[in-house]
């Protein structure tokens, strides 16, 4: 198992993927050092670390080179290593899986999201570029559907695009079976909200940091907690105007386990995704992960959110941009009750959309290219 972006201990890689196959066969998995977290890999999962983030604009360590690097280790380590199956998990890897097939190894792509709608959300690419990149990856995914073993998809919007029976949707729901539950709100203290995830301007963090602020302006007592990493300098200076805020504080990336620890603490999980095309169908993971810790969610009514969580009343949702109607659903939200009601209806969505039930369909995967 291979990534040249993510993280070794990623929640979807490591936590559901890696470990729900090391119960059934050898795994070795080449992902990306993380240099902050302390934890070491399960024993059962032969771990190889490629270059971490230690970036510098140009030079040996600019992002663009370390990823030449990573691309090359799993090259590497693809042609030399003896193994079954080559599942990886990153578009720019696309090539080294044809090659890997020559060799006559089974292959499998595992789509996290669809990167060529992707690519228009970042400000820093220009239009143009952003449809030539996405374009020449459409034709290399469309390309490999006749070469790879199977396609995993883990996400419902990916799923009209990749209908051949070797394309298998595997999402991205919670571990339910690990997971402690919030314990409410104690009096006079204030409501505690919690974002994780990437900080960036397109998952909606400066309208969370706009209805905050004037929440508070009123006299109402709110906190935020962000976790995950601040990846866009704009994001950064930003958050540097707040750090005499009291009711803001950034945590920075942690592993999933201390996460799903932390989350209980807080009153109200928020998913402000604004409205874009990557976005737009697709089902934020961190709202499941809010959802299996016995939170009340606030979110972004994009379709995709709102077709699976409506029916469950367990979420306040919400225009995506319009920070009125964001402060309104955290007023909403001061009635102890209405979080209450709200989180006993995501543990009903949890017992059904649970990770356990996906793990099922991976590890017949492998049952079936491992015979």
């Amino acid at each position: 198992m291979a990534s040249s972006v993510h993280r070794w201990n990623d929640v979807r890689i490591y936590y559901k993927e890696a470990l729900t196959l090391a119960k059934v066969t050898n795994v070795r998995l080449l992902a990306v050092q993380n240099y902050s977290a302390s934890q070491v890999p399960h024993r059962k999962i032969e771990t190889e670390f490629l270059p971490g983030n230690g970036l510098t604009r140009g030079g040996p360590n600019s992002m663009l080179s370390l990823r030449l690097r990573r691309i090359a280790a799993v090259l590497r380590t693809a042609l030399a290593e003896k193994f079954d199956v080559f599942h990886f998990h990153d578009p720019e890897l696309i090539p080294v899986g044809w090659l890997v097939k020559l060799r006559g190894k089974r292959v499998i792509y595992d789509m996290h999201e669809d990167v060529s709608t992707m690519l228009f959300s970042r400000e820093w690419l220009p239009r143009p570029l952003a449809r030539l990149i996405g374009s020449v990856l459409r034709a290399g995914e469309r390309l490999s559907l006749h070469i790879f073993d199977y396609f995993i998809l883990a996400a419902k919007n990916l799923a009209p695009s990749f209908k051949t029976e070797k394309c298998v949707q595997i999402l991205n729901y919670p571990i339910a079976n690990t997971m402690p539950r919030s314990q409410g709100r104690k009096q006079d203290e204030p409501l505690r909200l919690v974002y994780a995830g990437d900080i960036t301007v397109a998952r909606g963090i400066p309208d969370i940091l706009t209805a905050i602020s004037d929440l508070q302006r009123a006299g109402q007592k709110i906190t935020l907690d962000l976790f995950g990493p601040v990846s866009e300098p704009e994001m950064g200076r930003v958050l540097g105007t707040l750090t005499t805020q009291p009711w803001i504080k950034c945590h920075g990336w942690i592993p999933l386990p201390q996460l799903m620890n932390e989350l209980p603490g807080y009153h109200i999980g928020m998913s402000p995704l604004r409205d874009f095309p990557n976005y737009r169908n697709a089902v934020p993971t961190k709202v499941l992960d809010y959802l299996a810790a016995g939170l009340p969610v606030v979110a972004s009514g994009l379709p995709g959110t709102r077709k699976l969580l409506e029916k469950y009343d367990c979420a306040l949702l919400y225009e995506p941009g319009d920070v009125a109607k964001l402060q309104a659903a955290l007023l909403e939200l001061q009635d102890e009750r209405k979080r209450r009601l709200l989180a006993k209806n995501g543990g009903k969505f949890v017992a059904a959309y649970s990770w356990e039930t996906q793990a099922q369909k991976l590890v017949g995967i492998y049952q079936e290219l491992l015979q």
